[in-house]
């Protein structure tokens, strides 16, 4: 209830007051069992009730920080997939439900979008499977990159047209390759290939491989090692604008991943547990207000405010950070 609060929800509700006693739905979710007892949750909701009556009022003239990061989610893109599957074991919605969660893990507030939203309010987008570009997309994200953006495309992405077709003069479209100044060499399933940094750290590769060859200022991060497309850029940064485009030809490994996405996201005030959400709320004019820390898991979990020592918080357990000397019994 508090997490649903603290993102800026404005009310929860329950389905539903008295179990049916009667019908299809008689083990359906309650507050009191049907014989009239209540259940072994309701004084936790009756407990969060009383703490809406202190603080909703400030609840109500804040909101939370706005997010500067955004990860994409398309429907016609999983259409795609299901229409046409292209990497054995993959699943859209498991893929791009997992990205998320790694996002999430980096302590960065984020949005998910629609291809079609406005990208101009975010510092990096993420667009894993976008398998397809439209003309209106492509144009908005080009000036979206060229005023300064980060777009983190890929893995499994920009390789069709939006008829699910393949492009034929380039596997990028060849007007979106100059664009990025790259050319997809090679695309084949992982094999034996691994991805290699310039760090000299390792990770698996997953789904398929798309080489690289670069053809300007491109900075490669990491090449393929092993297997036919040894040596072949495998992530690569294409500074263009103001902006870059960073693409991913591979899926790395999670733990490689998750280096990444910390890397080239904002360093959050609150450094906390993974599934501990830190949440910055604001005034109506963009000033600080307080933060609410929010523990998402059924054991104790830590976090550490800037220059503190670490906070535990209890499994489940909220906590309000004041600004201003306030409190939350």
């Amino acid at each position: 209830m508090w997490l649903t609060y603290a993102l800026g929800g404005d009310a929860v509700s329950f389905w539903l007051w008295r179990a049916h006693w009667a019908g299809q739905e008689m083990l359906h979710g309650s507050l009191i069992y049907h014989w009239g007892d209540e259940r072994a949750n309701t004084s936790e909701i009756r407990r969060v009730a009383a703490e809406m009556k202190i603080h909703a009022d400030w609840l109500r003239a804040t909101k939370p920080k706005p997010a500067s990061v955004a990860i994409i989610y398309s429907v016609p893109m999983q259409w795609q997939f299901e229409a046409g599957p292209m990497a054995n074991d993959f699943a859209y919605d498991a893929a791009i439900s997992a990205f998320h969660q790694l996002i999430a893990e980096s302590g960065v507030p984020r949005d998910v979008i629609m291809p079609g939203a406005d990208w101009r309010k975010y510092e990096t987008v993420y667009s894993p499977y976008l398998t397809a570009i439209d003309d209106a997309t492509q144009a908005k994200l080009e000036k979206y990159v060229e005023g300064g953006g980060t777009w983190v495309l890929g893995p499994l992405s920009a390789c069709y047209t939006v008829e699910a077709t393949g492009h034929r003069d380039a596997a990028y479209g060849a007007a979106f390759e100059k664009w990025l100044g790259v050319h997809v060499r090679h695309r084949m399933s992982p094999g034996a290939a691994t991805l290699q940094d310039a760090d000299g750290r390792s990770s698996g590769c997953r789904w398929w491989c798309d080489a690289y060859e670069t053809t300007g200022n491109q900075r490669v991060l990491a090449c393929y090692a092993g297997g036919q497309i040894d040596g072949f850029a495998a992530v690569v940064e294409c500074p263009i604008g103001q902006g870059r485009v960073i693409l991913l030809g591979t899926q790395p490994g999670d733990a490689w991943l998750r280096d990444f996405i910390q890397a080239h996201a904002p360093k959050p005030a609150v450094i906390a547990d993974a599934g501990v959400v830190v949440i910055d709320r604001v005034t109506a004019d963009g000033q600080p207000a307080d933060v609410i820390v929010v523990n998402t898991l059924a054991t104790a979990a830590k976090y550490q405010l800037p220059g503190g020592a670490a906070e535990k918080l209890e499994g489940y357990g909220v906590q309000l950070l004041p600004q201003n000397n306030r409190t939350m019994k």
